[in-house]
Formats: structure tokens, sequence, C-alpha cells
């Protein structure tokens, strides 16, 4: 073989593939191509750093091979890092070794990130290869592309850094997260999660809960005019003179007394004393697309979790419909303008609605998207040149889809433009301010159309006379209350991650922070949250994420350097001071090293005696209504001879809010795993006998509504146990033979046609 080339995944490898000419692609975890070229694929990561365990010179301490974490054992530094192959792809591990034994040459066919880079590199040197490497770099899917990049390959040592920082991150992160993870958990006896990432973004979803828990609402108000002209009438707003008594820190009246004042000496009272500014306003087209920025989006307009967004866009990438999802780059760089009128083109024969807005687009615009400076190893988010039918998606696909593609479209529109009228009136020497807005041009605007824009909305300002004077015909002094911060869904918690920036003081850290994307990257945010809620930290109620109490009580015990995203901002800069030559990454580890020393250090020198540890909760017992608390396994009441209940049963992780439901009666059917891992559906309910709680299987019962065409019996709806479908059975089935069913439609059967010649019973004659 001459020529192998190693893809991230197989769609990727099958795109390369039809560029270079399939001959043969029936044997498996490969594709042979024309030219004595063979391609292949990892799987993602086919090898993964080894478990602590590896390291310990110690005997198991069960018969199963498990260790038990000791103080003793830690820290644990790696003298030289172990690989292992991961068990679920060992398969493909051994054929990529084979392929590799072979070649002559090899071409990396990674993602284009760090990670992408790291992930072939390493089974390249893992099998010690000595021949050529090359690299292809391409940030689609599509023919255009893929046949370019192959094209263009470079020598893999130009790119071999980017792969160094992705080996260095994570092996510096697994030093943080084992050794400190154990540390904390062995100084306090309760599982405490610790990662540069995971911990900063717990923190600040308790931060926020507490914000929300402490909040005081403040009274104060809010006053407002309708002033009358001849034209008409408008609403301007009293500008708070802050030297006034009964005017607190934050510029709001929250004296009644004042505001009564003032509504008493502007009421029914006319001016003179009035100025207009007028000005021409336009808002720039907005930047292209990353994934953060639509996983906030399909948060706020579907309901879509982060995981469900980046799956669906992994999926359009696949199907060659987008670019590469994993970015956090809203720019593009300019060698892609000239495909505009294709992609245009394209979008327009997709669908009716899409087309219209093509119609309107002007591909000779080139707006500030465009610019190769602010581009990196990564784009934005955009349609491919690809020809392609919406039909053939779901509704997932096309929901996700079209806010890719109207990002685009808009591009091709011009600003959004609106006459800003600012009128301030002095009456009485109390200032009141009308701000109107007059759309000139919708521009962009128009390419979404979301009907919600409060410039679309605002009020006109009427025509006024000169010399004319304004009436102050009526005044109000509105009672308001402050509200509390909203607590985070995942769309905003993945926007403040990405700007975590904004949480912090000092200048440089901030700056740091904001020019490294925050905390996490647009590939892993989803991932961290979605971990944090499997160990118990982290629920959701609602659309809203909120925190444990087992969370707050690790929070409390944790070093502030790990709960402040400083510690990740100092990462991202060393990270860059690597990929620059300015820091060697034995350096960089050793300072990771000393850090974890000598928090370990404080843990063994303030272990706590054991002792079971309860976190109060707002739940009342089921049985005896006394308090009840968590710790880390059970919720449980406070008399120790009373109800008590694992968190987890049969697979299934119970919150407050669950029990809440439980207690009232209410349980939600649950997908549960029994011991031999079968899969079943069931409730919860109390067990007052056994002071627990007990399966409730949902026993499915005759309709009285709904009947068997074909014999007259009730039907009986039950779901299938492969994946739970709902289908319709006829209960005649044990009397009269009937074999009739139907699907389920909203709850009800799903009557099909012809259903006459396919069923039968005793009691009908059976139809040819």
């Amino acid at each position: 073989m001459k020529r192998l080339i190693i893809a991230e995944k197989p769609s990727v490898a099958r795109a390369i593939a039809e560029s270079l000419g399939i001959e043969n692609s029936k044997e498996k975890g490969q594709i042979i191509c024309h030219n004595d070229t063979v391609v292949t694929w990892c799987l993602g990561h086919l090898l993964q750093l080894a478990d602590a365990e590896v390291y310990l010179n110690r005997t198991p301490d069960t018969e199963d091979g498990k260790i038990f974490w000791r103080m003793e054992d830690i820290p644990i530094y790696p003298a030289e890092w172990k690989y292992i192959i991961k068990d679920d792809t060992k398969k493909q591990f051994n054929r990529v070794s084979d392929l590799i034994s072979k070649a002559e040459e090899i071409v990396h066919a990674g993602d284009p990130d760090n990670e992408g880079q790291r992930l072939v590199d390493e089974v390249i040197e893992h099998n010690n290869f000595q021949g050529k490497v090359l690299r292809y770099w391409a940030n689609a899917v599509d023919s255009k592309t893929v046949k370019t990049a192959l094209e263009n390959l470079k020598d893999n040592s130009e790119y071999h850094v980017l792969g160094e920082i992705a080996k260095v991150r994570a092996e510096s992160d697994w030093l943080l997260g084992i050794n400190l993870t154990r540390a904390y958990t062995l100084q306090w006896h309760n599982l405490t999660v610790i990662g540069r990432v995971k911990t900063p973004t717990l923190q600040l979803v308790a931060t926020r809960d507490l914000e929300i828990k402490n909040f005081v609402p403040k009274d104060y108000f809010s006053i407002k005019a309708k002033i009358k002209v001849q034209a008409g009438s408008f609403e301007a707003k009293y500008q708070v003179d802050e030297s006034l008594d009964g005017v607190d820190d934050e510029g709001r009246v929250v004296s009644r007394a004042l505001a009564d004042r003032i509504v008493n000496e502007v009421k029914n009272t006319s001016t003179s004393d009035y100025e207009i500014e007028d000005k021409m306003k336009s808002v720039p087209v907005p930047l292209g697309l990353s994934l953060s920025d639509i996983q906030q989006l399909a948060n706020k307009m579907y309901g879509y979790t982060a995981d469900t967004t980046l799956a669906i866009c992994q999926q359009l990438y696949e199907l060659k419909l987008t670019t590469y999802p994993r970015t956090d780059c809203k720019y593009l760089p300019t060698a892609q303008y000239s495909e505009a009128e294709t992609v245009l083109k394209n979008i327009a024969n997709c669908s009716d609605d899409l087309a219209e807005l093509v119609k309107k687009a002007d591909s000779s615009l080139k707006s500030r998207i465009w610019n190769d400076e602010k581009t990196t190893a990564h784009h934005a988010i955009v349609p491919t040149s690809e020809e392609f039918s919406i039909e053939s998606l779901t509704e997932v696909q096309t929901n996700i889809f079209k806010l890719i593609v109207r990002s685009y479209i808009a591009q091709f529109y011009q600003e959004h433009k609106y006459m800003e009228s600012v009128l301030t009136a002095n009456y009485n020497g109390h200032k009141f301010v009308a701000k109107c807005k007059e759309i000139i041009a919708q521009g962009w605007k128009s390419v979404y159309n979301t009907g919600d824009d409060e410039e679309d909305n605002s009020q006109k300002l009427p025509e006024i006379q000169e010399n004319e004077s304004l009436l102050a015909e009526d005044v109000v002094a509105e009672a308001l209350k402050t509200k509390p911060p909203k607590p985070y869904t995942e769309g905003t918690l993945i926007k403040a991650m990405e700007n975590i920036h904004k949480y912090v003081d000092d200048p440089e850290i901030k700056a740091t922070l904001k020019d490294g994307d925050g905390i996490g990257t647009s590939a892993t945010r989803a991932n961290i949250i979605r971990e944090l809620k499997n160990y118990h930290l982290l629920y959701t109620k609602d659309k809203y994420i909120r925190c444990t109490e087992p969370a707050f009580a690790c929070l409390e015990k944790i070093t502030k350097d790990l709960t402040s995203p400083v510690r990740t901002a100092l990462n991202e800069r060393d990270f860059l001071a690597i990929e620059k030559g300015e820091l060697s990454q034995e350096d960089f580890i050793e300072k990771i090293k000393d850090f974890c020393s000598v928090e370990i250090s404080k843990c063994k020198s303030n272990v706590q005696p054991y002792k079971t540890k309860n976190v109060e909760t707002e739940l009342k017992c089921p049985i005896c209504g006394k308090p009840v608390s968590v710790n880390k396994y059970y919720y449980c009441c406070e008399d120790s001879n009373c109800w008590k209940c694992r968190i987890t049963i049969a697979g299934v992780a119970l919150n407050q809010e669950d029990l809440k439901k439980i207690f009232a009666g209410k349980s939600p059917v649950y997908k549960m795993v029994n011991k031999e891992g079968k899969k079943f559906e069931a409730m919860l309910a109390v067990d007052t006998e056994n002071k627990q709680l007990k399966f409730v299987f949902e026993s499915a019962k005759p309709s009285e509504e709904h009947k068997c065409p074909i014999c007259g019996n009730s039907l009986i709806r039950l779901k299938s146990k492969k994946d739970g479908t709902p289908w319709w059975f006829c209960t005649g089935k044990n009397t009269c033979n009937c074999t009739f069913f139907a699907g389920d439609k909203d709850g009800k059967p799903a009557f099909f046609k012809n259903y006459e010649t396919r069923f039968t019973c005793d009691k009908t004659e059976k139809k040819d």
C-alpha cells in the first residue's frame, strides 16, 4: 500500500474516499481507493490515558480487582504516561494498526482542531511509524472542500504542536482531577468532583441559585407621563435626579412621598422647555454562528438541550449540509466568498420560505463576517455548496438547519436602519424623556422576522409644531418591586461559560478569558453540564438548571483557586505560551504538580472524622412529616427508624422535584434498568409498610371508547417491550381469535386502509 489516509470519523473517511474513487468498500473498517490508497478511520480517540490504579503498586482490595482510594497513595504523578486501547474500539484500533504497518505514507485527516490532531497523532506514534506523514485540513465534507484539501496537503509537522496542546491539556486535567477529587473526597468522606472546567461551572450555578435564594425584593416607583400635543400623544419616562432624597444608590425612586410630589408637580402642566435630538442609526449584520450560539438559540426557541443541538449539528455536518460544528469562531475566510452564489442558489431550491429570502439577498454584498485575520483553525458554521433536499430532514434537523441558513442569508442583506428621536422635556425642574424609533430599512432583520423586536414595536413620535407646548395630561407613579435574577437554562449557562470573563475582576485575567472564549470549548460544554448532572450535582427543574444540596456542601469545602475561572485563564495563557515555544510542556506540568501538592497537603492535614453527613432538604417525610435530609447515597427521614430511599433507583437519579411528585402520588413513568441490565418502565410510590419506595407498574385497561372494527371488542393500549412504542390490540384475541391491531397516534388508535383484508376472527368471514 502506497498511501494510508486516517480520518477521525467514518463520515469524513467516506467523503474522502468518494473524492478519490472507490474500488472496494466491503472490507470492514477501511475503504480501498484508486492509486493504491486506503482510507480508514479512528472512531474518535482509540487510545485513552490509563486510570490511576495502573500507576499504583498495590494488591487489589477486592476479588474483582478494585483498589480502594487512600490518602497515602496520592499524589499520583506518572513518570511515564501510559495509554490503553479503549474497549469499545479495540477491533478498529487493530485494523488501523495493521494498515499502518503496511503503509509507505500516511495522510492525517483528523478533524481540524487540537483534539483532532492529537487523536490521529497518538495512533501513529503508538505504532512507531517512521515514514512520511502529511496533513489533510478541511472544515467541511462537501465534494469541493474535500477535493481542495486533498490537493493542498502539507507536512504534518506543521500542525504537530496543536496535538501537543491537546496532550498536555489532557495530562494536566488528569493530574488535577484524579488527585484533588481523591484528596477532597477522602478528607470529607463524601464524593467531591474536581475539574478544571467542572468546578467553576458548578460554582456559576451555585452562585446564581444563592442570589435567587437570598434575594430581598425592594420597592421602587416608575413614573411615566402621557404627553399630549396637537398631532397626538406619546409616553415619556421620568429621568431620575439622583441628588434628591428618596433615590437609592442605583438611581431608583424608592420614596412614595417623592414619587407623589413629582406626580403632583407635573400632572396637567405644560412646558415649552424641551429639545428633540434625531439620530440615524444602523445595526450591522450579526456575525456568523459558533456552536455555542446555535446551542443558545436552539434552547431558547425550541427548548433543545446543548447535547441535542451538538448531535444535530454533527448529523448535518455528516450529511454534508453544513460545515464543521465544533467551533467557537464567528467569521469566514474570504476565499469562501466566491461560493456565495452557489450556496444561495442551493438554499433557494430547498424550500419555498427560504427561496423568498434568497430572492431579496444581494450576493455582491460583503459583510464583516469575511475576515481572514479573525478565522482560526475553524470558521463559523454555515451551509456548504452541496445540493440538498430539506424534505429528507427530521423536524429537529430542519429547525437547526434553518437557524444556520438564515444566519448565512442575512450576510447578503443591508444593515438594519432606524431613526432614533429622543425628546427631553423639563416640567418644573423634573425631566421626562421619550425615546422613539422609526424603522427606515428593515434590512437583515427581515430574514429573521421574529416579531418581538422592541425597536419594531416602539412608539412613534407625533409631529410637533414649532413653539408648541407639551401638556403632561396624565402622570402615574407605578409601584414596582425589583426581581431576582433568573436561574440558568442550558442555553444561558453555556453563554455564561463562554463569557466567564464578565464574572472576573482582574483586568489581565478578564482579557485572557475573553480572548480564550471562556471556560471549556464549544465541543465540551454540553458534556460538562451532562456530567455534573450524572454526579447528582446539577439537576433540571422545568427548563432551569439548579444546584443540588450536595453540590453546595462540596463547594463550601473547595479552595477558591478551583471554584474560580482564574485557574483556567492561567492554563490557557500557558497553552498559548507552549504553542509559541515560550514555555515547555515539562515546566507547565511541574506547575500543575506543585499546585496539586499544596492542595493535597492541606487535605491530609485536615482529614475529618468519618460520620454520615446529611444535608437538609425542603422535603417532609411522607410517613411522619419530619424533615428529610440527603447524604451521599440516601434521602432519609430525621427519624432513623422511619422512611428512607436510595438517591439512585434502578438507574434513575431522583432529585427533590421527583420526590415531591412521588409523595403526592403523581409519579411520572421512569425508564429504568434492572440488575440484569434489562430495561423496564415503572412509576414510584411510597411503601408505608416497609418505609421506602416501591415500583408501580402501569396496568393497561380495555378502552371503553375505542372498539375493534373487526369484532367489536374493546381495544387495549400496550407498549412494545423492545422500544416502548405504543400499539393497540384487540381484547377479543382470546375469545374469538381476532388478530386486529393498530398503531398509535396521539394516544388513539391509528386505523389504516384495507384493514378488513388483513385481520379476522371467528365472528366474521375472512375476506380475500
